[in-house]
């Protein structure tokens, strides 16, 4: 099987594997990109990242759509025979899709991992209208978050029997080989990473209300416009990834004040914190909810102080070992409920029968 992947993020090429990169931000020649690795039939990927840098990448931020991406996926066709285009990202997708029902230009079938729900869920406007034409040419569309199945049954109908709920997948024992131990000494902080869609007024307001020495780490140069405690506080800029997981692991726990979103967001961050055996404190968020019922992920109501004091207070009441128990347990849960594996066998199922029915059709 041949499958020309469409990533809407930048993919970079290397020669040999190279360290501190994620498995899904290179590629290396002979080697199964991504969670391909784990497809039990034979496959072969061929990637195609988004510009990256450059005059093409302002533009397509500006249009919110991969354009150029597109024009390379096109003429990569033309070149080359494949069985699947899959798609991460709409906003990868949404042009191709297009230009196929415009110009009915022949393609395999198109696979598409939703991560927005189209264009943040909008529905109105060119944008929204634009999504619901091109949509029509997608095979089959995958969500991460179950709450977004209510937005595409109501106004992308179509899609309803070809698209399907699948947990987004954590490589547990990627993060376990870079062997970030915990301290048998947790340092006297608490960590918030992220920057995108994060809650601060509830966090800052609720963390200074509490009388405590320990300090709240916030990394990624958040932008909020409030007064806060520098005693309390510390803010730091988005930092390279051997300092934020130094000060992730070295931590008393996390927190990820995520806003309420009905479609998939924060779910990487919460993974791979669990995946590096951390307690977390973290919203009821719609977008993670699927991926923390019945584990020991710590939640507080979103948007309300008063239970994310009651939380924080909760946590920062405990010893070192029972924070470290806590983080042990988020570890295994990640591993069993929360992996890449089951992810990427979910994914060849749906791909596998897609080529069958085609198959099927044509004979």
């Amino acid at each position: 099987m041949k499958i020309l992947f469409l990533p809407n993020w930048k993919v970079k090429h290397y020669d040999s594997v190279p360290e501190n990169i994620q498995p899904s931000n290179y590629v290396v020649d002979n080697q199964k990109f991504w969670f391909f690795k784990y497809f039990l039939t034979d496959v072969s990927v061929d990637v195609l990242s988004i510009p990256l840098s450059g005059v093409k990448n302002k533009i397509e931020k500006i249009i919110h759509f991969h354009l150029f991406q597109t024009f390379k996926a096109i003429k990569t066709l033309r070149k080359a025979r494949y069985d699947i285009i899959f798609v991460h990202g709409t906003d990868s997708a949404i042009f191709l899709c297009f230009l196929k029902r415009l110009l009915r230009i022949k393609t395999p079938p198109i696979i598409v991992v939703d991560i927005s729900s189209f264009y943040h869920g909008t529905t109105n406007g060119i944008i929204f209208k634009f999504c619901q034409y091109s949509s029509k040419k997608i095979d089959f569309l995958f969500y991460h978050c179950s709450s977004q199945k209510d937005y595409f049954n109501k106004y992308f109908p179509w899609l309803t029997d070809k698209s399907a709920f699948v947990k987004f997948g954590v490589d547990v024992d990627y993060w376990i080989s870079k062997k970030l131990n915990r301290p048998n000494k947790l340092s006297n902080y608490i960590v918030c990473a992220g920057y995108r869609m994060r809650d601060w007024n509830t966090l800052i307001n609720a963390f200074e209300e509490i009388n405590t020495n320990v300090k709240l780490h916030l990394i990624g140069a958040p932008n909020f416009n409030i007064n806060f405690n520098k005693n309390k506080v510390k803010v730091y800029p988005i930092l390279p990834i051997d300092e934020l997981n130094e000060q992730i692991i070295n931590a008393k726990f996390s927190i990820i004040p995520l806003v309420n979103l009905n479609y998939s967001f924060g779910q990487m961050t919460l993974l791979q914190q669990m995946a590096l055996g951390i307690p977390i404190l973290t919203s009821d968020s719609n977008s993670i909810k699927d991926y923390i019922n019945e584990s020991d992920v710590i939640v507080y109501k979103s948007g309300s102080i008063e239970n994310l004091k009651h939380n924080l207070e909760l946590l920062l009441n405990l010893d070192d070992d029972s924070l470290k128990l806590l983080g042990v347990k988020n570890q295994n849960f990640a591993k069993k409920e929360n992996n890449e594996v089951d992810m990427a066998h979910f994914f060849e199922k749906v791909i596998l029968e897609l080529l069958g029915k085609k198959l099927h059709e044509e004979d």
